[in-house]
């Protein structure tokens, strides 16, 4: 791609949300973005969320991000013992728990 190319991009996205009590829910994401100019280039993501209730206004929340870019850019640093430029990795996963509060 040549600096200042214009490349033209679509999205669609989906959500989804199974509630199993008034506080207890299962929620999915998902997201897909492709470079319409290079077939090579899209990126697509997924995000799932589980929320079960501890009492009336706490819940705790077990999340995982999956992301997946067919095309990564290049790492800016070079490494001394790699003379070829390295890509980023194409596959990134996020593990998260937290406490919610509700009002």
């Amino acid at each position: 791609m040549q600096p200042g190319q214009d490349d033209f991009v679509g999205n669609v996205d989906g959500y989804f949300k199974q509630t199993f009590s008034p506080r207890a829910y299962f929620e999915q994401t998902v997201g897909f973005v492709s470079n319409l100019t290079t077939s090579a280039g899209w990126l697509g993501t997924a995000k799932s969320s589980l929320v079960a209730p501890l009492t009336a206004r706490l819940g705790l929340k077990l999340g995982y991000l999956a992301t997946f870019n067919n095309a990564p850019s290049i790492l800016p640093v070079r490494l001394p013992d790699r003379p070829v430029p390295v890509r980023a990795k194409k596959f990134d996963g996020l593990l998260t728990a937290g406490v919610q509060f509700t009002m």
